[in-house]
């Protein structure tokens, strides 16, 4: 490492003057064992050499010196030392060891030439560097920085796969395409189980209205599973992992969702939707600044409660897509909610972690099941009434009336007022409905039956 001092300048003319009479007052000659040494004499000469380039009043008149004043870089080094070793006159000993040609050497000067090896580049700020590949980094896919300061492209993967980490991976549920249209959103009054709570404020009311949306949109044929989960988030919070890898993913909170959803795009050079901090698990993501709404989003996304319900009824209005709901007690299992989903009246299991849930005068022990094990709706849609409630997009708001397009609630709020839809394995058939809604999860914001299914808008 090269240490610089401070450089003094030459004293003034005016200041060399003052020195040189000082001198001769205090002493003109001095005596030395006997000789006698000419302290004007030698004085004068030194003085004499040093002002060489001086004016009347002691400022430099050299041209080239006043015309180099700035502070750039100087490519004239190593010519113009002044000094007889051809060491710089301020002192300061040039390093260019490791650096590329043009780059400062220390001293304000730029380096003549590069001291790079053959294999190596110039990163950003000039010095030397050895890039590496993308082999070298492990990488199958995306992009990355070579540690040089440039950007390496390492390739894409097929279009049913996502560049997860260090190469291409496929996820278990596939992405529906759904077109716009319009449909009756909400429950009619006389429909057989509806809620008849709907919040403090109504903001859970489903009051029936017409919804149009504009654009076609994906949406994942599957509730995300734990397997998906670990693969693109490194963990699995699910309270049921017994249950197997090809089961919903649980307990995890919007802002988890929301993340997924992220690291999702970037698997496929999507735009992503949210602006996330924090570490996982404990992140906490908004809307990317720029979108007005999530529809503006070409990333996945979590899908709104317009496009959720959509997707669920699938071109029908009846409290189900199989059918109306004709149980509302946990027994006998309803036929129509047993034919697409796990609820209370059939999800009950044998495997370690289930949870006892009161059903009439007993206890069931329900968990989980394997996603797509019950029928599809005309979407191609499984799972989209009970197994797990899914997270949407929406803050809890009330419907009102009169046709909605492409309607979104609030844009932010806390979890508490987030929405989520669907029922779960531990809820009777009425929770269960296509037009139920519920929020206020707990306080940390995880449910032991709240997962999600990921979505985005088409072009």
């Amino acid at each position: 490492m090269v240490f610089r001092t401070s450089h003094v300048g030459p004293a003034s003319g005016a200041a060399r003057r003052a020195s040189a009479v000082a001198a001769a007052l205090l002493l003109g000659t001095i005596m030395l064992a006997g000789c006698t040494y000419d302290f004007d004499g030698a004085f004068a000469a030194a003085h004499a050499q040093v002002d060489a380039s001086a004016g009347p009043d002691g400022a430099s008149s050299d041209a080239a010196h006043d015309a180099d004043s700035s502070p750039s870089v100087d490519s004239s080094w190593p010519g113009d030392t002044g000094a007889a070793d051809g060491a710089p006159a301020d002192g300061c000993v040039p390093a260019c060891q490791g650096k590329c040609a043009g780059t400062d050497d220390g001293c304000g000067h730029a380096c003549p030439s590069s001291d790079c090896a053959v294999n190596q580049q110039c990163d950003p700020s000039g010095h030397c560097c050895t890039a590496s590949t993308c082999g070298q980094l492990g990488l199958t896919c995306g992009s990355a920085d070579d540690g040089c300061g440039h950007a390496l492209d390492c390739g894409s993967c097929a279009s049913a796969a996502y560049c997860l980490g260090t190469g291409c991976m496929t996820l278990s549920f596939h992405m529906a395409t759904l077109p716009g249209g319009s449909f009756t959103m909400g429950s009619p009054s006389s429909e057989p189980g509806r809620d008849t709570y709907d919040g403090p404020n109504h903001e859970l009311d489903e009051t029936a209205h017409t919804v149009t949306l504009t654009h076609p949109f994906a949406m994942a044929d599957t509730e995300v599973t734990q397997a998906d989960f670990q693969t693109v988030m490194g963990y699995n919070p699910s309270n049921f992992s017994a249950c197997g890898g090809n089961c919903p993913v649980e307990n995890v909170t919007w802002d988890e969702a929301a993340e997924f959803c992220n690291r999702l795009s970037k698997g496929r050079g999507l735009q992503t939707c949210y602006s996330c901090s924090g570490t996982l698990p404990g992140v906490t993501c908004t809307l990317e600044p720029g979108l007005a709404t999530p529809y503006d989003c070409a990333g996945f996304r979590l899908p709104t409660e317009a496009e959720w319900e959509y997707a669920a009824r699938g071109g029908t209005q009846t409290a189900f897509s199989s059918g109306p709901l004709q149980q509302l007690s946990c027994t006998p299992v309803d036929p129509s909610l047993d034919q697409i989903g796990w609820y209370l009246g059939n999800s009950s299991a044998s495997y370690s972690g289930t949870v006892s849930v009161p059903c009439g005068s007993t206890y069931v022990n329900v968990g989980t099941h394997p996603v797509g094990s019950r029928g599809a709706n005309n979407f191609g849609l499984f799972d989209m009434a009970g197994n797990v409630w899914e997270w949407v997009f929406d803050c809890a708001a009330s419907y009102g009336s009169g046709t909605k397009v492409d309607p979104v609630g609030p844009m932010s709020c806390d979890h508490n007022s987030r929405i989520f839809r669907g029922g779960g394995l531990g809820n009777t058939s009425e929770l269960c409905r296509h037009a139920e809604r519920a929020a206020n999860a707990t306080p940390t914001g995880r449910n032991i039956d709240i997962g999600l299914r990921p979505a985005r808008t088409l072009p």
